[in-house]
Formats: structure tokens, C-alpha cells, sequence
């Protein structure tokens, strides 16, 4: 890759947080990990390229955290996905 993408993962499950954040460095991406999705919306969500959501966390949501991604990064397109 000639520019290391940006991405931000949050989920409340650490350990899952934690594979996913090695995983995604290990093929080269800079990863930015947070436990707390409150903590997340502290971030200039602009730096990012891609947001890795949880849907299932307690206080804010995967969803309303990527509402409020949006509404901050201004996107012409997005993508939302829940497994």
C-alpha cells in the first residue's frame, strides 16, 4: 500500500477489539481501537477512512455511532453492515 489507510474499530468486547486491531495492522492498515464508543466521537472522525462498528454496545450503539460518523465525515457514500 503507498498510503496507510486509516481506520477506526470500536467494540466493547476487548478481545475482539484487540484480534481485529492486529489483524487489520498486520496487512498494513493504522488502526485506531477504542473500547467505548463515546470515546470514539472524541476522535476527528475525518482522519479516518473507514469506520469497523460493533452494533451490539451499551450506551451508543453501532448504529448511532455511524449516524454520527456520517453526519461529521460528510460522505457521498457509506456503507453499513451488521453480521
Amino acid at each position: 500500500m503507498s498510503e496507510r489507510y486509516c481506520i477506526l474499530c470500536v467494540d466493547d468486547n476487548v478481545r475482539c477489539l484487540e484480534a481485529r486491531a492486529a489483524l487489520l495492522e498486520e496487512e498494513g492498515y493504522s488502526v485506531t481501537a477504542v473500547s467505548c464508543p463515546l470515546m470514539a466521537l472524541e476522535f476527528d472522525v475525518t482522519k479516518f477512512h473507514v469506520a469497523v462498528l460493533d452494533f451490539d454496545m451499551p450506551a451508543l450503539n453501532g448504529f448511532h455511532s455511524y449516524y454520527v460518523c456520517v453526519q461529521h465525515m460528510h460522505l457521498s457514500r457509506s456503507c453499513c453492515s451488521a453480521v
